[in-house]
């Protein structure tokens, strides 16, 4: 039963994805530094789903951003993913501060932990406004 369970969700969280996949239209092109352009890159092939909630949260993809668009503040929404607070992030190394990799680390655990798959993660964005 708890098989079952398991296999509907993860079924349900990819068929939910789908849908948000088909309402996601890109943010408007910023204009972002060569390795954080080469980084999107590289994440939206590797992890879709992760990129997109990136393009909404950090559009720049600048890891020391902070909520406020300053810089370095990590009690409040920080980096790539906008962790909340920003130092749960140390769990995935400890270039935490200033590393995309690691970031993206932390999100792809913190997307599969909470919601079962990044897609899941994109879908609770796309739906509700956050992850």
């Amino acid at each position: 039963m708890k098989f079952a369970l398991i296999a509907l969700a993860v079924f349900a969280s990819g068929m939910l994805a789908t849908q948000a996949e088909a309402n996601y239209a890109p943010p408007s092109q910023y204009s972002l530094t060569s390795a954080a352009a080469q980084f999107r890159e590289q994440t939206y092939r590797d992890h879709p789903c992760l990129a997109k909630i990136i393009d909404l949260e950090n559009g720049l993809w600048d890891p020391t951003l902070d909520y406020g668009m300053g810089h370095g503040n990590v009690y409040e929404a920080y980096g790539l993913p906008q962790a909340t607070p920003g130092t749960k992030m140390s769990s995935a190394g400890a270039d935490w501060r200033t590393s995309r990799t690691t970031q993206l680390r932390w999100m792809i655990n913190y997307a599969r932990v909470k919601f079962g798959s990044e897609c899941g993660a994109w879908y609770s964005r796309s739906v509700r406004g956050n992850y």
